[in-house]
């Protein structure tokens, strides 16, 4: 689904500039992102992917440009507004080891609440859905040192969650991860985004792993939005080489039509 077809956006991002000194980090980069809609952002390393989702975040002032949320200028609204809406999970979350899956997850109600009210019903019952959602509540208990890597990606990801977000911006969350451990977490995006309607905004480094889950890419280049559009146009040998320099040939699954990605023959 896209913002462009037809939906009114979620998100929008018009003519962003970012600087970092004298450098362009993001140059006239606009998206829109429908409410319900799951978007990869992807490009070479110092293409902008990271910069662009903290800019998104309210993280990142931009040099010029705006972004827009449910129609309203985001450096307009109050960061405890923004918190209630929008979740960003940095690429290397970090907390004290001996914090619990739940103490980390109760991190997630302080824009609704404050640092010092007390809990109400409506926060109780957000834990509890957060903590269903990732499959966490058998090990509630569990000092986050001591946990898998999956399981504490879960836990960040059931601490976004808990702030009941519509828009939930994450930067690289496989990094780290093996194998199974991100399809896991992917697959738990993908039921969110299925039958929660949370919308979903991430960073992938693993191209074809971006394709398989995200129903839409983004290609940045040089600070520059280069393509934007279904994985089947994006994804293909001649795009590939455009954006890392390398010969790669795109395979394509006969069952579901992901793509995988391996050296071109010589």
């Amino acid at each position: 689904m896209n913002a462009a077809a037809g939906h009114p956006p979620l998100l929008e991002a018009r003519a962003l500039r970012v600087r970092y000194g004298p450098r362009d980090a993001l140059v006239d980069v606009s998206l829109s992102v429908a409410r319900g809609e799951w978007l990869a952002i992807i490009g070479p390393n110092g293409s902008g992917k990271s910069t662009l989702l903290r800019t998104l975040a309210r993280l990142q002032r931009p040099a010029a440009g705006s972004v827009v949320l449910g129609g309203a200028d985001l450096w307009a609204l109050a960061p405890r507004a923004v918190a209630r809406r929008v979740a960003f999970l940095p690429q290397a979350p970090d907390a004290p080891a001996d914090l619990t899956i739940e103490e980390l997850i109760w991190y997630g109600r302080y824009p609704h609440r404050g640092m010092l009210a007390a809990p109400a019903a409506a926060d109780h019952a957000a834990i509890e859905r957060a903590l269903a959602w990732a499959g966490l509540e058998a090990l509630r208990t569990r000092p986050l040192g001591t946990l898998s890597g999956g399981e504490r990606q879960r836990a960040w990801v059931a601490l976004a969650l808990a702030q009941e977000p519509e828009l939930l911006l994450l930067d690289e969350p496989t990094t780290f991860l093996d194998l199974g451990h991100q399809h896991e977490l992917l697959a738990l995006l993908r039921r969110l985004n299925a039958e929660r309607g949370l919308t979903v905004v991430m960073v992938m480094h693993d191209v074809a792993q971006a394709a398989q889950y995200a129903p839409r890419m983004l290609a940045l280049l040089g600070g520059c939005v280069l393509l934007d559009g279904p994985p089947a146009d994006v994804v293909t040998s001649e795009h590939l080489a455009t954006l890392f320099g390398a010969r790669l040939a795109v395979l394509r699954d006969p069952a579901s039509g992901a793509p995988a990605i391996v050296p071109a023959p010589l």
